[in-house]
């Protein structure tokens, strides 16, 4: 059988003739003739071999430069797109143009260098972005770059490593920066950035598609930004400053492989209602600051307390500052009895404002930006739940409620056989503690078993609610995404829990008890992530091994639990298992109770708790103490219930585990 996608019949010919006058070149050629020979027909074979799509392993520091121009290209051309949706912290339509200016300033520096290393790179976009950036949303922007250069400064190309780690580095330096870290921001769209890097990372070393799945949780991520703050809720739009770093990102995309961007406007609607405010603070101050003559936090001390956005970024070498303030005249006094200052600008915010209500009220009339709008129909009030089978949902809730449940396995090593349909939840504990052989793992729900279940739920409701494990923890979510970006259909939303088992059902619970209370979806979502923020999750593992076994927990901290009988107290935070710093030198089940009461008590000195849920696995008699001593020290405001950990989060955790969620 013939070969044709490799070769075609008019290449098979001409390489026939080639080398059927082989002899004769041997004969009358040098030979380097000889090789050029060869090396001709090599091209004329490539030219009709199948194209594969290159892959971009590892990327040198002029093609980094090279992204960072087209993200500044790209933010260029959606500026304006930015700019009309910037109503937080102040509504003065400018962010995209301050986080344009901010990247200017970068690519202008950048463009002047001989030098091409990542060292020098790194070096001159950290100054350049200190002295260029402009407003709130450039000094975070300055902030996330400064970071990210730091990860990358030593480095003599740029891997699939590299960038996560940098992505990182980027997400957690512009959030240690802010005195106080706004949730519902750009911050969040860092955040997820790296996180889908991070996904994709484990699956792949191509740069391309790293950035890819960065762009898509980045994007999930902006457009649930209208969900979490009011001043995005009433407007109905994402957040500016996060539709900035998209664009950003997807210019960096570009810039790989000089493909067209990916991201349009089509996430971006202008906003629905939008009100003058009095603002606190009239005048936004910005200066930059040379030879510094005292210890920056003295600076920070003196200026932090007359304003609001205050940021200092840099070191005694180059100061850049930022503050929202009424008295600019005694920040400038100061700045000048604590250095040099080499710029100073400030803006009348308040008349900003002003200026940008009144064009936005101009331009209502026109359509010139692409429509995303989410809106608020009474045809759309029956909604559905997909989760999957982490979430330990209740019989009785599956019954009362439309939820449908996407299976995740637990399977043993040697038999695909899911252990759920054959042995029992006490059973599966109790072969867990005695026999070293027995070693259940799990296994994430497919693209596929997720697309089924949202058309079973489309069947039945106008909105769809998808509430997996956390995106931390497992791949579920990932698939959620990607069965939702197949179907395309916007009434499918996706929320990462940050939780898993009865917190990921303290979730869908309060789906539809909001929705018997009467609040449409719109509502459902803004309360899920308040709901979601605010979540206690603790719990104290009898025995670390398994935690370790399935690399949720260190070496050190498994060493300490499994051989020394010192149990951490592990907090579910964000998604992520974190060690709260807090010990148990025993097994003692008081001692566990009383530790874990504790975190409840700091809770409702805040607030009520609208639920408890104590969740043990194969401990029911630490969990009934748990819940007498709460009941004991007047510690249930809220209603306490006692649940087992299922076999998907049981593998994880093994036995004897006592936890408790509260929200």
């Amino acid at each position: 059988m013939q070969n044709h996608h490799l070769y075609s019949q008019e290449l098979t010919q001409e390489v026939q003739e080639l080398v059927s006058r082989r002899k004769g070149y041997l004969l009358e050629h040098s030979p380097e003739t000889i090789r050029n020979n060869r090396c001709m027909i090599e091209a004329k074979i490539d030219r009709y071999r199948p194209t594969t799509p290159r892959e971009y392993t590892e990327l040198n520091a002029s093609t980094f430069k090279k992204m960072i121009m087209k993200s500044v290209d790209q933010l260029r051309e959606h500026q304006n797109a930015v700019n009309s949706i910037n109503v937080f912290p102040v509504k003065d339509g400018d962010t995209g143009t301050n986080m344009l200016n901010t990247m200017i300033g970068v690519k202008n520096s950048l463009e002047e260098l001989s030098d091409n290393s990542f060292e020098t790179i790194s070096k001159e976009l950290i100054n350049a972005i200190i002295l260029s950036a402009r407003g709130n949303s450039g000094t975070i922007l300055a902030e996330y770059f400064r970071g990210f250069m730091l990860e990358i400064k030593d480095i003599q190309v740029l891997t699939g490593s590299h960038l996560v780690r940098a992505l990182k580095n980027g997400s957690n330096n512009a959030q240690q920066a802010l005195e106080q870290p706004t949730m519902g921001t750009i911050l969040d769209v860092f955040s997820a950035a790296a996180k889908g890097a991070d996904l994709a990372h484990k699956e792949t070393n191509d740069i391309c598609k790293i950035l890819d799945e960065a762009l898509k949780y980045a994007l999930i991520a902006l457009k649930n930004t209208q969900f979490i703050l009011p001043q995005m809720q009433r407007s109905q739009v994402v957040d500016a400053g996060g539709a900035g770093f998209l664009f950003i990102l997807d210019g960096l995309r570009a810039g790989v492989s000089d493909r067209n961007s990916k991201i349009s406007e089509e996430f971006i609607s202008k906003p629905m209602i939008v009100q003058d405010e009095e603002l606190s603070f009239q005048y936004c101050v910005e200066a930059v600051l040379k030879d510094i003559g005292v210890p920056i936090e003295e600076l920070r001390k003196k200026i932090e307390n007359l304003g609001n956005s205050f940021h200092l970024m840099g070191d005694i070498d180059l100061l850049k500052l930022h503050i929202h303030t009424n008295r600019p005249n005694s920040i400038k006094e100061i700045c000048q009895d604590t250095g040099r200052i080499v710029d100073w600008k400030v803006d009348d915010i308040q008349e900003m404002q002003k200026e940008y209500l009144t064009n936005l009220q101009k331009s209502q009339e026109h359509a010139d930006i692409l429509h995303y709008n989410i809106s608020r129909s009474v045809t759309k009030n029956r909604i559905a739940v997909v989760t999957d089978s982490s979430s330990d949902i209740s019989e009785k809730w599956l019954k009362q409620y439309p939820i449908f449940i996407v299976k995740m396995p637990v399977i043993l090593a040697n038999d695909p056989t899911d252990l759920a349909e054959r042995v029992t939840l006490k059973e599966f504990y109790n072969r867990m503690a005695t026999e070293e052989n027995f070693v259940p793992i799990t296994s994430q729900p497919n693209v596929k078993q997720f697309i089924d279940a949202y058309e079973k739920a489309l069947d039945i409701a106008d909105i769809v609610l998808c509430i997996p494990i956390s995106s931390s923890l497992s791949g579920s979510y990932r698939n959620a995404v990607q069965a939702k970006n197949k179907l395309d259909n916007e009434n499918i939303f996706v929320i990462d829990s940050y939780s898993a088992s009865l917190g990921v059902s303290i979730l869908v619970h309060i789906v539809f008890e909001l929705q018997k209370a009467g609040k449409d979806y719109l509502d459902i979502l803004t309360e899920l992530y308040a709901i979601r923020g605010r979540m206690g999750q603790y719990f104290i593992a009898n025995d670390t091994k398994y935690l370790f076994r399935g690399g949720r927990l260190t070496r050190s901290r498994y060493i300490l639990g499994h051989i020394l009988h010192i149990h951490p107290l592990l907090q579910l935070k964000d998604g992520y298992i974190l060690d709260t710093g807090r010990r148990i030198h025993s097994t003692n089940p008081e001692k566990q109770v009383i530790m874990l009461a504790r975190e409840i008590e700091k809770f409702i000195t805040r607030r009520e708790p609208l639920c408890i849920y104590i969740v043990h696995s194969n401990a029911e008699a630490k969990a009934l103490k748990l819940k007498e001593y709460l009941e004991k020290n007047n510690l249930s405001k809220g209603i306490i219930e006692i649940a087992e950990f299922g076999m998907v989060v049981g593998s994880h955790l093994g036995p004897g585990v006592l936890a408790i969620y509260y929200a």
